[in-house]
């Protein structure tokens, strides 16, 4: 059931450098519905495998080792009360509400990743070129509407933009832009190309396996 509308919370500062996942389009836990656009994955439509079965905490494991981040559920001060995750980049750790959250897990790499590779959150689009910076933005105002997050529509939008690459394969349809100079990046950091590549492998393994193997 819908609730009346209320006027929109102002955002909060986040301590030490924390972004918080936005509350205004709250994610479903487990993969993205992005992810089932073409990807109508169920039980009786899975083909028969002999692989081990992906679950979350796999994917979570995938995202730590690779990336060289903690993620830790129910811990801590959250940058908004209504946030999913937030993302602290000092000591380099993501935090969500609830476990194995595979979405929310997701955004909040992205913030790692962009603090890592464009040596702070919401600096990729001062390097990657106008257009892709226009898709940030937009990506990050989908997310969150009228009440900008604190770290900037930019940063949400490249953590979105990790959301389509590593639960779809419509990243570049969606933001060409972003992801020819995501690309390019990547180029000169293959540790965090194998990293992706990887998680990408187990997600898309954890969708095709369906909801009795999960």
């Amino acid at each position: 059931p819908s609730e009346p509308a209320t006027a929109p919370e102002s955002p909060k500062a986040a301590p030490e450098g924390g972004i918080a996942h936005s509350p205004a389009q709250e994610k479903p836990k487990g993969i993205p519905e992005q992810a089932y656009e073409n990807r109508k994955a169920s039980s009786r439509e899975s083909k028969p495998t002999r692989q081990k079965p992906v679950t979350p905490r796999k994917i979570k494991e995938s995202l730590e080792t690779g990336l060289n981040m903690a993620i830790r559920a129910r811990y801590g001060w959250f940058g908004q009360r209504k946030a999913r995750g937030w993302y602290k980049a000092l000591p380099e750790e993501a935090r969500t509400k609830e476990a194995l959250d595979i979405a929310t897990m997701i955004h909040e790499a992205g913030h790692h990743i962009e603090n890592k590779l464009f040596g702070g959150i919401g600096n990729a689009r001062k390097s990657m070129g106008k257009s892709a910076s226009d898709e940030l933005i937009s990506a990050g105002k989908a997310l969150y509407g009228e009440r900008a997050p604190k770290g900037g529509y930019a940063a949400e939008g490249m953590a979105e933009y990790l959301g389509w690459r590593l639960t779809t394969d419509k990243a570049a349809e969606k933001m060409p832009h972003t992801h020819a100079a995501f690309e390019e990046r990547l180029k000169s950091a293959p540790k965090y190309r194998k990293a992706l590549d990887a998680t990408k492998k187990l997600v898309d393994q954890y969708i095709a396996q369906g909801e009795l193997k999960r």
